[in-house]
């Protein structure tokens, strides 16, 4: 890390207000960081707004009443959202202004997913790609060897979750943590050049539903009703849904790195385990899909100074280490370099992420979000073994109702 990667503007004060929908422990971490940071910065008094409920609603409802928090958290999913009710500031200016940061500290694709239009308004909080948690145990009785240097193809993915399966003993090749959704599919979708929405936000028919973006949706329905080597949704929810793998009854989940904190400390399993990246298209670029959390500063802040500093401080080192995160390389670096097992979720994914689908208009999760996942669990829990219709009739469902918003301007 640059030795003056952050040029400190300590004689700043005020109060800053700062709102979050973390709650339980997290508080305390969150207390902590703020701690530090008042230790650089005595002259500022930061008060926490924990909102763990409705948080989203209230902060739309702030930011139009002109009383939001200084800095506040969202998700990737509201990105564009708050960028167009006006409520997020362009920071391009803050960092690479007199009180910068140097950037090159942050992981180039992870900090632009925090870019809207080309221009900056979030900086990363918290983050994770998609990797393979797997049992080696399991894998040693069907002799299969992890793949050297973790590169292997989604058909070698296949062919191993089949190779693990005992159906005499309810024993699964493979399973994503939870139902399948849009996120989940996004890196086969990428992989087979489809995608969910062309890239000025206005077109779902056409794309959602185009030829490869169904294959992509159907290739785990192929695992589940094909090679019968995936638990279909029904029965992952009545027989310990995703402790299916903690309960060594599956070789392989697909998840983000959280559950590692559970493995590693307050439910460690019962067999040596491992991690490996996202398998990739036979031929293909790897790809992964982000979770993000980001940090903005209010548009109307009366102290952007103060906030300012306190934002950069958040996405910075010393918070990254309080908290465990690795919101920049060298928090990562230095997690990965005490347990490896990290690595896949964090700076071997984030090579390959791409901006995210919901930073292309914020009708996303009103339009996708809402049609298409919830037709791909309907249709898993009725057993539907082609997701076609499924696809078309959410990509109809979202387009007129993208249509609707759009003219509507709400």
């Amino acid at each position: 890390m640059p030795a003056n990667y952050n040029k400190m503007n300590t004689s700043v004060k005020g109060t800053v207000r700062f709102g979050t929908w973390e709650g339980g422990d997290t508080i305390t971490q969150i207390n902590q960081v703020i701690d530090a940071f008042k230790k650089v910065y005595p002259n500022v008094d930061v008060k926490l707004e924990a909102v763990p409920t409705d948080y989203g609603t209230k902060l739309q409802n702030q930011i139009a009443a002109g009383n939001a928090p200084d800095v506040f958290q969202i998700g990737d999913g509201d990105a564009r959202l708050f960028v167009d009710k006006g409520g997020a500031e362009d920071l391009t200016p803050y960092i690479t202004g007199q009180y910068g940061l140097d950037q090159s500290i942050y992981y180039e694709n992870v900090l632009n997913i925090g870019k809207v239009d080309g221009k900056l308004y979030y900086m990363p909080k918290d983050w994770t790609g998609m990797g393979v948690y797997y049992n080696k145990k399991l894998f040693a009785d069907a002799g299969i060897t992890a793949p050297a240097n973790g590169d292997w193809t989604w058909d070698q993915f296949r062919d191993m979750a089949k190779k693990l399966t005992k159906a005499d003993q309810e024993q699964w090749g493979a399973m994503y943590f939870d139902q399948i959704n849009h996120r989940d599919i996004y890196p086969i979708l990428l992989a087979n050049g489809a995608d969910f929405l062309s890239q000025d936000g206005t077109k779902i028919q056409g794309i959602l539903d185009s030829d490869a973006a169904i294959k992509s949706f159907n290739f785990p329905n192929q695992m589940i009703y094909t090679d019968k080597s995936m638990p279909d949704l029904k029965y992952v929810k009545s027989n310990g849904g995703t402790d299916l793998f903690n309960n060594g009854k599956v070789g392989m989940e697909i998840f983000a790195y959280w559950s590692m904190a559970d493995y590693l400390g307050a439910k460690p399993l019962d067999f040596d385990w491992g991690t490996l990246p996202l398998p990739h298209m036979t031929g293909k670029a790897p790809t992964n899909v982000i979770y993000w959390a980001g940090l903005a500063m209010n548009k109307k802040s009366q102290n952007k100074d103060a906030a300012w500093e306190f934002l950069k401080f958040l996405s910075g080192p010393e918070a990254g280490r309080i908290r465990g995160q690795f919101s920049i390389k060298a928090v990562a670096q230095e997690l990965i370099a005490k347990e490896p097992r990290y690595a896949p979720f964090t700076s071997i994914a984030a090579q390959y992420f791409t901006p995210l689908p919901e930073l292309r208009t914020r009708f996303f999760n009103d339009t996708i979000g809402k049609y298409l996942d919830k037709g791909l669990e309907d249709a898993q829990l009725a057993d539907t073994q082609d997701f076609t219709q499924v696809v078309k009739q959410a990509a109809a469902d979202s387009q007129k109702e993208l249509d609707r918003l759009r003219a509507q301007g709400s």
